[in-house]
């Protein structure tokens, strides 16, 4: 047993120090395995982290709200197959209805509000106000895909479902939670906080690592609540997981939990990895539950494995952690040969030969893959890393998909959420002056009340965006004919990984318009106003 604790503690040497880090809670079968600080909960005083040491835990609240959701469906106050626009009658009608399940799930093809702000020209550090985000989400009338075709990540879909709570609820999500969750389950640290300004006792602060190996301090400028707000420590995240998996919860019953951790059906027939504002998180055959979570400068992540008792709890005031993959590792130091064997790890060679960029010519969407420090990773949009199943096929290995993909000669076949899907290599593109040119000139959606204007720059064409909520300049290159991604050209800020793929639409051969993209908004019209 020494010797498992030791390996667990080395495990996260790379985070100690005076440097920011993280808080760490590992329980086997009722015994502690580890419960530690690493780094500094605050550098500029020198405070280290410790497991009282308060963190934002990010999407970790959804799989609060959902808990409270399903409290007022028990009650019968709230329908679970309720449309969203029953409580929401300003929302755009979509043509389709969007119900109360498909949001708690990730499938309702709503537009993501946090990318409509960095389309908007502003990111998730700048100030703006709930009202300014209610606008954005009502402004969109359109849907990303049909409800239940695909699982797409919506933080739009959780912060209407909060809403919904609490004008249902007949109270705000700070109090419903502490009424119904923190303080029956003595989680005294824990509670809801919109905004960075707010004071919170022993609350920890938030880092970006720079690309110089450097930190800055991470803000959130977005006031956020069940989508994301919740503040935390890892002995409470232990306390709320072990309600979950109890066959009598303190709060709560066993067959609200047993909802929560049941995924739905996609249209194509095949099951979900996503239920209920939590993610089905198996491990080389055991089963596995729980949610991660990101924000400005952190990461974190509570998962279990609920056969093998084993519960871990990582808390992050640092974005360059990655609890997702660590607790993979973890379960690999704990229980060890009672897992299935790993598939075995592929050639660097053979992973090389993988190295490139690709064109799914159906939904019209790009992905680059690069191989890091011996990974293959997808780093076009959000990164992440790409985990072989079995000899021959990948899936992301973090984030929430329903992605696999299996190499072919010129590119790759795949499902996603059950559907077919076909990639093929586009490497080179170098696009004609002629059809550059053509693209110059301005392009106005007025849902995002931002104009995008096209201009020449020195060694490539510049795009620059003017929104209600701010305005960038981002490079344009070419991957296809009238295709461009647009990269960011200045220091790295959170969301630095935002890449917009811009389609030049046209109309009698001319250019009349965009259709704009990103991970979780697909094609968003921006109609041409001059040249």
């Amino acid at each position: 047993m020494a010797s498992i604790e030791a390996a667990l503690d080395t495990l996260f040497d790379g985070y100690g120090g005076n440097r920011p880090g993280c808080t760490v809670a590992i329980v086997h079968d009722g015994k502690t395995l580890l419960r530690k600080g690493y780094g500094m909960a605050n550098v500029d005083l020198g405070v280290p982290n410790t497991p009282e040491t308060v963190i934002r835990i990010g999407s970790q609240t959804k799989q609060l709200a959902v808990f409270l959701a399903f409290l007022l469906i028990k009650e019968g106050k709230l329908g679970y197959d309720d449309e969203v626009r029953k409580y929401h009658t300003d929302l755009p009608d979509y043509g389709v209805p969007v119900k109360i399940s498909h949001v708690m799930t990730n499938v309702s093809g709503l537009r993501e509000f946090l990318d409509m702000i960095s389309l908007s020209g502003a990111d998730a550090r700048s100030p703006i106000s709930a009202a300014e985000v209610s606008k954005l989400m009502r402004g969109q009338p359109d849907l990303n895909f049909q409800p239940g075709e695909r699982l797409m990540y919506c933080n739009t879909g959780f912060r209407l479902l909060s809403e919904i709570v609490e004008k249902v609820g007949g109270d705000s999500m700070e109090n419903l939670l502490k009424k119904h969750i923190f303080d029956p389950l003595g989680m005294a640290s824990s509670r809801l906080m919109r905004l960075d300004d707010e004071i919170v006792p022993g609350l920890a602060t938030h880092h970006l690592e720079q690309p110089d190996g450097s930190f800055k301090k991470g803000r959130w400028g977005v006031p956020v609540a069940g989508e994301g707000s919740a503040v935390s420590t890892v002995d409470d995240m232990l306390v709320w997981a072990a309600n979950m998996v109890s066959d009598k919860p303190k709060v709560g019953t066993p067959e609200i939990f047993r909802k929560m951790q049941t995924p739905p059906k996609f249209n194509s027939g095949r099951t979900s990895i996503y239920a209920h504002g939590l993610q089905s998180a198996p491990w080389r055959g055991a089963h596995g539950i729980g949610h991660g979570g990101g924000v400005p400068g952190g990461r974190s992540g509570t998962y279990q494995f609920p056969e093998h008792k084993l519960t871990i709890a990582i808390l992050g005031n640092v974005d360059n952690i990655a609890p997702y993959t660590l607790s993979r590792k973890i379960a690999d130091i704990v229980l060890g040969d009672r897992l299935a064997p790993t598939p075995p790890a592929p050639k660097a060679a053979d992973l090389e030969k993988l190295a490139g960029l690709y064109w799914d010519e159906a939904r019209a969407e790009p992905m680059e893959l690069v191989v890091e420090k011996g990974e293959l990773i997808s780093r076009l949009g959000h990164k992440t890393p790409m985990w072989q199943l079995s000899p021959g096929t990948f899936t992301p290995m973090s984030g929430v998909h329903e992605q696999e993909y299996r190499p072919t000669a010129n590119g790759f076949e795949a499902t996603d959420s059950g559907r077919a899907a076909s990639w093929r290599r586009i490497d080179g593109y170098n696009a004609p002056k002629a059809d550059q040119e053509q693209a110059l000139g301005a392009y106005r959606n007025d849902g995002l009340e931002a104009t995008y204007r096209i201009s020449n720059g020195d060694d490539r064409l510049l795009l620059d965006m003017q929104g209600a909520l701010g305005r960038k300049r981002m490079g344009l290159t070419p991957i296809l004919k009238d295709v461009y991604v647009a990269s960011a050209l200045g220091p790295r800020q959170w969301g630095g990984d935002f890449q917009p793929v811009l389609h030049l639409v046209r109309e009698g051969g001319k250019v009349a318009g965009l259709h704009v993209s990103t991970d979780r908004n697909k094609k968003i019209r921006f109609a041409r106003t001059s040249s």
